[in-house]
């Protein structure tokens, strides 16, 4: 059995989210999912605890943008915490730096002790593709330099999307 890799703990309107392991597209599904629903129960500020996360994908920083950009339309913030390293550099690189606060100080210490968040069976091959694809267009659109980066990614990911026969 696998590890959860994404833990969350709930505290009024804020919502703590751990990332152990790596953070990649295999498991951005699960992120987008969650945070959904924590945000529509009423959480506004979203804190992400680095310390454990051993990289990240670019649909993962992709997912977290979506998030972020879900959450200002809506009044609210995410932070992500304890982030150094080769961490640091992918979410300055992809822009995320300039729609949410990044910090190196440890997450906040007064939530109850974060959960697994449940895994669901395991998606199909298009709910995955179609993530994807939703990720790195929040990317491109976060920052204009990400374009040259993922518009190939995002033109290959969209053929493969129309062209799957269980989506016709």
């Amino acid at each position: 059995m696998n590890q959860p890799i994404l833990w969350v703990s709930t505290s009024a309107d804020r919502a703590l989210f751990k990332v152990t392991g790596k953070g990649s597209f295999q498991n951005s599904r699960i992120l987008k999912d969650a945070g959904k629903k924590i945000l529509d129960g009423g959480s506004k500020h979203f804190c992400f605890d680095l310390s454990q996360c051993l990289g990240m994908d670019s649909t993962f920083l992709g997912t977290l943008a979506s998030l972020a950009l879900r959450l200002r339309q809506s009044g609210g913030e995410m932070t992500l915490c304890a982030t150094q390293g080769r961490n640091l550099e992918l979410i300055e690189n992809m822009g995320l730096d300039k729609l949410l606060t990044v910090s190196a100080d440890p997450a906040p210490s007064d939530f109850p002790e974060p959960t697994p968040i449940d895994t669901p069976k395991p998606a199909a091959k298009s709910e995955v593709t179609q993530t994807m694809i939703d990720a790195h267009k929040t990317l491109i659109q976060i920052d204009s330099g990400n374009e040259s980066k993922f518009k190939d990614v995002v033109k290959l990911l969209e053929e493969e999307a129309a062209s799957d026969p269980k989506k016709k």
